[in-house]
């Protein structure tokens, strides 16, 4: 488990996080040993199989233990470990026998091996709990104590968690608010959580977002990130540092010195670099391959903290870093995170001359971005004219008419006035997009909308008036403009109704027109019987009528062969008289 001569890994729990440190068991000291740790090491156990003639050792870190075994030799031990190393030679030379005979002598050899294994770990038991721990620190550890028992994980766990509490007595966190401990692979995950990226959810977070200070504890008054025990301690020591400052002794300082482990104290520096006012820059080495969440390069000198929640992971960050420090005049290619949305045609560029050409073409371009905003706001402006244009649009409107600029540099800054980040100015974008295409339909669109806005549509007729109802919804101004479909996915439907409307009204004046002859012929006997009541009430011999009402107050009735010729001849040739169905 852990071999003679070289560095092995070992993981210990300290106050809610993981570290990672290394266990060395040789026969001499090596002075790099008692250097300063670095990287991913947090602590490191030396194990030396005996004392020799040196008796100083140079230890520089407190988070470092050199364990010497009791002086002079074992006998016993050397014949242990010549035991062992005999036993695996030959069961090695076994383990491709599959015979009966083959399995049986493997069989008898691991439990032999097994055995000396426990008289060897006893045997070392004892060798180092008769010898003495060397640290730099205050306390040395009871090697009475620390190697009781034959398990050696139990032996380094002790020493590694004397080390990491002598070290680290009170991290920035808070442990009872953690769901389970924090490991090195948890802030890769929790990045693009805390972010929002796409395919990703809140389960992480909610587990130990709270622990870490990263978002408030349900049903507190937490003030966020930016006044959380970490922030400070960000904030505290780039104060004391020279500006910019190097990423490396800011990175060190919160991994190392305070204790937060390599991944996590990078995670909590791009968090600062989000949520900090005023904002800071992390300048990137030449090289770098940092890309955005959706997988694209992003040719950037710099990282502000706009940028940061657009990116992916990468356990190569720190390696990439430079300097961390206020914000400077960005570079072209700092710049086109955002003026390659407006003009996609831009490239990077590094040379003068380059830049210039770019530059000439974003200028160019601002023409056609132009005319494309003039086309929306009329289109709002014909939209608004019967209605209340939607309350979305005419804000992303009156944003993109900001800006403008005379060269790379002032377009960039009339951007970033606006915008917090490259993903809201791509939505407005997109927005304008969807508007620009709904201009080009302007005239069909003040079309269909006056057609449906005469063709009346008895509530008898449910199914068609529906469609009538939907369709002029549809059409109004706030449906249209946040509709994902486009005129182009409208346009059907409404042909569609046009079609049924038109045959609906055909139907019902045809029914009209073929039932004219039996009202006339209906109107013609109403005429004659109320002839024949007048003639009747004329006759002396009846009397006066007994209702006087009627007589007085009634319209007498004449047909006019004329007007129904004239009724019929419009009926056949002009069946539409109020709405005539467009093309």
């Amino acid at each position: 488990q852990f071999p003679h001569g070289q560095v092995s890994h070992f993981y210990c729990d300290h106050q809610g996080l993981r570290y990672q440190g290394e266990v060395i068991r040789a026969d001499r000291w090596e002075p790099s040993w008692g250097e300063p740790l670095a990287q991913d090491a947090f602590f490191r156990i030396v194990l030396l199989q005996q004392r020799g003639r040196q008796q100083s050792f140079k230890i520089q870190d407190s988070r470092i233990v050199l364990c010497l075994p009791e002086a002079g030799q074992s006998h016993r031990r050397g014949r242990l470990t010549n035991e062992v190393s005999s036993i695996r030679e030959t069961l090695g030379v076994y383990r491709i026998q599959r015979d009966t005979e083959g399995e049986l002598i493997r069989t008898t050899l691991q439990r032999q091996l097994e055995g000396t294994e426990e008289q060897l770990l006893g045997e070392e038991s004892n060798r180092y709990s008769q010898g003495r721990i060397v640290t730099n620190g205050y306390q040395t550890p009871d090697p009475v104590v620390i190697f009781s028992g034959m398990n050696p994980d139990a032996w380094f766990s002790r020493l590694a968690q004397g080390l990491l509490a002598s070290a680290y007595p009170n991290l920035p966190i808070d442990e009872s608010a953690l769901s389970r401990v924090v490991t090195s692979a948890d802030a890769p995950q929790l990045f693009p959580e805390i972010f929002r990226h796409a395919g990703t959810d809140s389960s992480l977070i909610s587990q130990l977002g709270p622990g870490l200070g990263l978002i408030s504890i349900e049903g507190s008054e937490s003030p966020g990130f930016s006044s959380s025990p970490v922030a400070g301690l960000i904030r505290d020591r780039l104060a004391r540092l020279t500006q910019p400052a190097q990423w490396s002794l800011v990175h060190n300082y919160l991994s190392h010195e305070v204790g937060l482990t390599g991944e996590l104290a990078t995670l909590y520096l791009l968090i600062y670099l989000h949520h900090e006012q005023p904002g800071l820059e992390i300048r990137i080495n030449a090289g770098h391959q940092l890309t955005l969440a959706d997988g694209a390069s992003v040719p950037v000198t710099r990282i502000t903290g706009d940028l940061v929640p657009h990116l992916q992971w990468s356990g190569d960050f720190s390696n990439w870093a430079g300097t961390i420090g206020p914000v400077t005049q960005p570079e072209w290619n700092d710049t086109l995170l955002y003026l390659s949305l407006l003009c996609p045609n831009l490239t990077t560029a590094t040379g003068k001359g380059d830049i210039e050409n770019q530059e000439s073409v974003l200028l160019s371009h601002m023409g056609e971005f132009a005319h494309r905003v003039q086309r929306a706001t009329n289109l709002l402006r014909y939209l608004g004219a019967a209605e209340t244009p939607n309350s979305e649009s005419v804000p992303a409107l009156e944003r993109l008419l900001e800006i403008s600029g005379d060269d790379y540099l002032s377009i960039y800054r009339s951007i970033t006035k606006v915008y917090q980040s490259n993903r809201q100015l791509d939505d407005y974008l997109a927005e304008l997009d969807q508007m620009f295409r709904l201009s080009e339909w302007q005239d069909d669109i003040r079309s269909a909308r006056e057609y449906l806005g005469r063709a009346a549509v008895p509530l008898a007729m449910a199914e068609l008036s529906i469609q009538s109802q939907a369709l002029q919804e549809a059409t109004s101004s706030g449906p249209l403009l946040g509709s994902k479909r486009g005129w182009e996915g409208l346009a059907p439907e409404i042909a569609r109704f046009k079609s049924q409307y038109s045959a609906a009204y055909r139907a019902h004046h045809q029914d009209v027109h073929q039932s004219l002859p039996a009202y006339l012929r209906e109107l013609e006997a109403a005429r004659r019987k109320m002839d024949a009541h007048s003639l009747l009430n004329a006759l002396p011999e009846l009397g006066e009528p007994s209702g006087t009402v009627f007589s007085k107050t009634r319209v007498v009735l004449t047909p006019d062969p004329l007007l129904a010729g004239q009724i019929r001849q419009r009926l056949i040739s002009a069946p539409y008289p109020d709405v005539r169905p467009a093309n």
